[in-house]
């Protein structure tokens, strides 16, 4: 059928520029790249959606035409003059939101099948813009997700600052406060008890002196008279040993004697 090959390709070039004009957003490379790279898909998600609306009823009215031409249209014998339109119908169409879903989400499109069925170009074309609009969903979901689980997280943190943190430091403030200012009037109030104190402590410290070297003399006495034992004890037992050696050599002499005699 080449007057309905030609007729969809017409209409589909038609809905493309109708979108556009619809969405009030020129389809620019820029304009996509600046949303998606601060991560606005709310537009974007708004823009998906008309187009496909307008596909959809782009695809309605190709379906109606269709029908009337099969119906009342009268076509010639052969095909071999009909010029092919619809083979680069998919490729030509310009896309820059699958550039961007692509490079900056990892969105890839599935593999359409080579056709030269203007029809099925588009049902792969819709279907590749179901695709991305679900997985936008879900990133969509995930994003929200994470942002939960972030929001939990800093309730977390705010409720512990604001129960334990915050409050036991505003209590040691108030503390070391009071404590400084406690200090403060008492060394005001206390200066001649604390010289009292120290002459005390001085003849106490003098005392306490005296008595340590004593000990240090008795103890170095005592010392002494250790050493001078431990030597008395080292020289008692070397004279021991030495009788204990005489007696021994005395006994072995006299049984030396008893066993001459008894030979």
């Amino acid at each position: 059928m080449p007057e309905s090959s030609q007729t969809t390709s017409s209409s589909t070039t038609t809905g493309t520029s109708a979108t556009t004009g619809t969405t009030g957003i020129p389809l620019t490379n820029f304009n996509y790249y600046f949303l998606l790279k601060t991560e606005n898909i709310e537009p974007l998600i708004d823009i998906v959606n008309r187009i496909n609306k307008e596909i959809n009823d782009n695809q309605n009215l190709i379906h109606s035409l269709c029908l009337q031409i099969d119906n009342h249209g009268k076509f010639p014998d052969t095909i071999a003059s009909s010029t092919n339109t619809s083979d680069n119908s998919s490729t030509s169409i310009d896309d820059p939101l699958r550039y961007l879903l692509e490079e900056k989400y990892n969105i890839t499109r599935s593999p359409n099948p080579s056709s030269t069925n203007t029809t099925t170009n588009l049902e792969d074309y819709k279907q590749s813009l179901i695709n991305d609009i679900t997985q936008l969903r879900q990133l969509q979901q995930s994003k929200n997700l994470k942002n939960r689980q972030f929001l939990s997280i800093i309730e977390d943190y705010e409720q512990e600052l604001n129960t334990f943190i915050l409050p036991n430091l505003r209590n040691l403030i108030i503390n070391n406060l009071d404590s400084n200012k406690h200090q403060k009037s008492k060394k005001s109030k206390t200066s001649k008890d604390i010289l009292l104190i120290r002459k005390q402590f001085f003849m106490i410290e003098k005392l306490i002196y005296e008595k340590y070297e004593k000990y240090i003399i008795r103890l170095w006495k005592l010392i002494k008279f250790i050493k001078l034992l431990n030597k008395f004890m080292i020289k008692l037992k070397q004279q021991q040993l030495k009788q204990k050696q005489l007696e021994m050599i005395q006994e072995v002499k006299e049984l030396k004697l008893q066993l001459q005699e008894i030979k």
